[in-house]
């Protein structure tokens, strides 16, 4: 193994290989491997994993086409002397049965994907990780069991499957978006440390919630109002959501043109995308401390939204969380990772102030912020935010600290 074959980050992200192919051995504390590092390869004839793998990009693997795989039980595997099972890589087409080896870690993205035949899954202890569209379209697969192991379940994992009751596993913390999009849901059993639900996770199903006080929830049976789904009326104006909640669901209050007033409870740690989008008569909001998150348009097109407070700590917003959000005049932000055109369209802005550690990596976040005045930024951003970045507003002061 030639080590300046990789390219590997201070996180243990591999993001590029450069050697010659033949036997490729990753080196230990590899973690990620990034997208299309290993693509249109075919010198390589085998690849070693480590053990500290976690997850590999489904972009990976295409046209290698000298690659050789761990066979076992009508599967292809990648891994290691050790534990040759790793990551399960595909299954033979067609597969109405499909018992994942122990040892198997990561479901590879893609790995069983318009199998229309499996009717039959059995997943190992040792599973941590299952990939993009995994299991896509497997529309015969009707009931599913996860490990207790289970931590991360990527996008559109179980799109468009029969699975009708789902128990998921306490230990899991991560669900993709569209993960478990147009299937038979009619029941869902969330973990209690559950701490991502991604966009859509659960749209187009016919789920029971658990009803409190104006709110449709989902959660388990010792705590069923973890995540908010929606109002029980779409004409609400004012509603306090369960002091347990921890989540709020994508597109929950979207279009609520009627809605004043929200109550968040400490302890929330997410707000998913478009959670509030053209909420036109939500004038205020108190974003608690413990929210980590604001997703996706979460805000956009709340254009009386005028007193917002937002979390001191570390939180992120990701594209157009605040997009034309006219009225608000003030942003006060702690350690703030900020996406692109986070605030475009806020016209009346005036001052903005993000904390030590913030990271502004979007585009255009100030686009169209016309009255924008007073900006405060640390002290590291100085070579990378410029006047050049606020043309369009009334800037008079950038201030590094």
């Amino acid at each position: 193994m030639n080590i300046s074959d990789f390219v590997i980050d201070e996180n243990g992200r591999l993001t590029e290989y450069s050697g010659c192919g033949g036997a490729v051995v990753i080196p230990d504390g590899v973690k990620v491997i990034d997208a299309y590092v290993f693509n249109y390869m075919d010198t390589i004839e085998t690849l070693v994993l480590p053990d500290s793998i976690e997850a590999i990009d489904e972009s990976n693997f295409e046209e290698c086409e000298n690659l050789r795989y761990n066979e076992w039980g009508g599967a292809k595997y990648l891994g290691n002397e050790e534990n040759p099972y790793l990551v399960l890589i595909s299954a033979e087409e067609g597969l109405a049965e499909l018992a994942v080896k122990e040892g198997c870690r990561i479901v590879f993205g893609n790995a069983l994907a318009n199998n229309e035949k499996l009717s039959r899954l059995s997943l190992p202890q040792s599973l941590k990780h299952i990939g993009f569209m995994a299991f896509y379209s497997c529309t015969s697969l009707c009931e599913l069991a996860l490990p207790e192991g289970v931590e991360h379940i990527d996008a559109c994992a179980f799109y468009d499957t029969g699975i009708e009751r789902l128990v998921l596993p306490e230990g899991l913390k991560f669900i993709g978006f569209d993960a478990f999009s147009t299937v038979s849901l009619g029941e869902v059993i969330l973990p209690s440390g559950i701490q991502h639900i991604g966009n859509g996770a659960f749209t187009h199903n016919d789920i029971k919630f658990n009803e409190y006080m104006g709110g449709y929830y989902i959660g388990s049976e010792s705590e069923p109002y973890l995540c908010f789904m929606k109002p029980c009326d779409g004409d609400v104006a004012e509603l306090s959501l369960h002091e347990s909640t921890r989540l709020i669901y994508s597109s929950a209050f979207s279009k609520c043109a009627k809605l004043k007033s929200v109550k968040l409870p400490e302890g929330l740690m997410e707000i998913g995308q478009k959670a509030f989008e053209e909420c036109e008569a939500l004038g205020s909001i108190i974003i608690p401390e413990s929210v980590t998150l604001i997703g996706e348009n979460a805000f956009s097109c709340c254009y009386e939204l005028k007193d917002v407070k937002l979390p001191g700590g570390r939180v992120e917003l990701e594209s157009c969380a605040f997009l034309a959000c006219r009225s608000i005049e003030r942003i006060e932000l702690g350690e703030a990772i900020i996406g692109d055109n986070a605030f475009e369209g806020c016209e009346g802005l005036k001052s903005f102030t993000a904390g030590a550690g913030s990271n502004l990596y979007g585009d255009y976040i100030f686009s169209e912020c016309t009255a924008l005045e007073e900006v405060t930024l640390p002290k590291k951003l100085e070579n990378y935010f410029t006047a050049k970045e606020f043309e369009d507003s009334e800037i008079v002061s950038i201030k590094y600290v």
